[in-house]
């Protein structure tokens, strides 16, 4: 099973991503708010970043 989410990276779009945050079109989260999400139950994911595109499998 593959997920696919936005996170903030320390990149330049994370301006984007807040601003998309501040109007409540998006909760901007980074890549260990996501893998605790995943192992509060049970499950330890792998997962890739491209960007500020995060991949888990």
């Amino acid at each position: 099973m593959y997920f696919t989410t936005l996170i903030k990276n320390n990149r330049f779009a994370d301006k984007y991503l807040e601003a998309l945050a501040g109007s409540g079109k998006l909760v901007s989260r980074n890549i260990e708010d996501h893998k605790e999400s995943f192992r509060q139950v049970g499950l330890n994911p792998q997962s890739k970043t491209i960007g500020n595109m995060l991949i888990i499998t």
